[in-house]
């Protein structure tokens, strides 16, 4: 069986960010220390196990300052990278302050032929069960041929959308 082609676009946010020490769980903003999407990668050589996933440079803001302007580059980017033949699935790390408004926007005007999934942690890169959890969901998750859904992945929970309406799992 062939692995999933994953594009991983890093915007930014709590995901790539890095804490004083592991137990930093509020101030790791201070540090202005993150990691980009290269090192994200580097340091889950066990993704390779679940799909071929390969980093796509972007510029990194935090979600507060996507602008609409912002909001066109990650759609025009995404949508790029939904029509290349090489990619199977994007998977988009954001902040979680507007990642249902970018998960949404790119729901409506990226083409519906392969899986994007937006993730997001509520913990920084550096921290005990780190945003890690959650690149390694979505790169599953954007692997499975459901073009008709868009998923938002905060941390390692699985909330999808199709084209009938939202649906979630079971508590």
């Amino acid at each position: 069986m062939t692995s999933a082609r994953i594009a991983l676009v890093h915007t930014g946010g709590t995901i790539g960010s890095i804490g004083r020490d592991r137990l930093d769980l509020a101030w790791y903003l201070d540090t202005d220390e993150t990691r980009s999407a290269e090192e994200l990668l580097g340091a889950l050589p066990e993704l390779e196990r679940i799909a071929e996933v390969r980093p796509v440079r972007y510029d990194t803001a935090l979600s507060h300052a996507l602008s609409p302007t912002g909001w066109l580059k990650l759609g025009t980017t995404v949508s790029a990278l939904v029509d290349d033949p090489d990619v199977d699935g994007v998977v988009v790390t954001h902040g979680t302050n507007t990642l249902e408004e970018s998960a949404y926007f790119l729901w409506l005007t990226t083409p519906p032929t392969k899986p994007v999934v937006v993730c997001g942690a509520m913990r920084p890169w550096s921290a005990v069960e780190a945003g890690a959890r959650g690149i390694v969901s979505a790169s599953t998750g954007s692997g499975v041929p459901t073009p008709a859904e868009a998923a938002a992945l905060p941390n390692d929970s699985h909330r999808r959308s199709s084209t009938s309406g939202w649906s979630l799992p079971s508590p």
